[in-house]
């Protein structure tokens, strides 16, 4: 079952590399010369979307705010670092209540306007403390894959950008029957299309992984953070969204705080 699940979440992460589209939305140079360029890269909002069976389903739009110049916060939980929850059981040295990260805290999704390609990538797990890798849990589910459309529209009401991307997670591990952890939790890349003149980023984080259930069933829980940035001659715009998801298959999108307990 774990290979299975070990061939399926690989998959996932190739198709998903593999199928991104970069393109542009048919504006050339000499087209946008003739427009207001300033009006042109000047972006009005910016909206989300949740795609479900192959239909746009609206999420959030956002009126475009001036960049404050404050950063986006980077991690709560730090690459090689853990965070502590309520101590557990211990079983042969495994600690089931205590909760840490397995994987890359960050990751590279889009640098200038091209999807990256990592090698040796290893996607986010949360794990019991003294675990060494996801692998050692059994009766995982089958992977969960959420899909989204982010558009910035400029003052034209002109698509500049439009990017598709994939939040996947694997949920119901547990150790010797015991717990529901997470494993294989990433962002990735599906279709980026930018128009001439904008330059596109991507990358995701993990942030809050605690336990949500108690000492005697402890239930995983992770936040992470999809955080992207758009620039042209003009100006630079950074925006992020977060997405929270349990052990039990439980998934929120935090932009509209609506909870959709996954299919079993």
């Amino acid at each position: 079952m774990n290979k299975r699940i070990a061939v399926l979440g690989a998959t996932l992460f190739a198709v998903g590399v593999l199928a991104v589209s970069v393109g542009s939305t048919n504006l050339s140079a000499a087209t946008a010369s003739k427009l207001d360029v300033e009006k042109y890269l000047t972006v009005d909002h910016v909206e989300l979307y949740e795609v479900v069976q192959g239909k746009a389903m609206f999420v959030d739009r956002q009126p475009f705010a001036e960049p404050t110049g404050v950063p986006v916060p980077g991690p709560i939980n730090p690459k090689g670092t853990t965070i502590p929850t309520i101590p557990g059981s211990t079983t042969g040295g495994i600690d089931l209540g205590q909760i840490i990260a397995l994987g890359e805290k960050i990751w590279a999704i889009i640098e200038k306007n091209k999807p990256v390609v990592v090698q040796n990538y290893t996607a986010v797990s949360a794990v019991p403390a003294g675990i060494k890798t996801w692998e050692e849990l059994g009766e995982w589910s089958e992977p969960a894959v959420r899909l989204y459309k982010l558009s910035y529209v400029n003052k034209f009401n002109m698509h500049v950008v439009d990017f598709n991307f994939r939040v996947a997670y694997t949920y119901n591990g547990n150790y010797d029957g015991k717990g529901k952890y997470l494993s294989r939790v990433e962002i990735d890349p599906a279709v980026l299309n930018v128009a001439w003149g904008y330059k596109f980023n991507a990358s995701g984080e993990a942030l809050n992984i605690v336990n949500a259930g108690t000492k005697d069933a402890p239930m995983a829980a992770m936040e992470i953070r999809l955080n992207w940035s758009v620039d042209t001659v003009l100006k630079h715009m950074q925006e992020s969204v977060r997405f929270y998801m349990r052990g039990d298959g439980l998934f929120k999108n935090l932009s509209d705080g609506n909870q959709t307990p996954s299919v079993k």
